[in-house]
């Protein structure tokens, strides 16, 4: 999951899927090295600590969908904030 989102070699002028563009040279370095190791418990030990040092980038923040998918019951009356074309979440009410 790490080695995938996050590896530099894996930004790609089509398809690409490091959204953050992460391209550290060394955390680069330090998942090829984890792509071979031998047994899971190191396999595990140098993933989680790549892991930690990916996370200390802000690298994986996650992206704010501008239209999340809301659902609503039918008691209550939608606002539509019209800058953003986004649910007003401060002025809706209940019918």
């Amino acid at each position: 999951m790490v080695d995938p989102v996050f590896n530099g070699k894996n930004i790609v002028q089509s398809g690409n899927v490091n959204w953050s563009l992460l391209n550290d040279k060394a955390l680069n370095a330090e998942m090829d090295k984890a792509e071979t190791i031998v047994g899971d418990q190191a396999r595990a030990t140098a993933w989680g600590g790549i892991d930690k040092k990916v996370i200390a980038t802000a690298a994986p923040i996650p992206w704010m969908w501008d239209k999340p998918y809301l659902v609503r019951s039918s008691n209550v009356n939608p606002v539509v904030n019209k800058e953003n074309a986004a649910w007003d979440l401060s002025s809706m009410s209940l019918k």
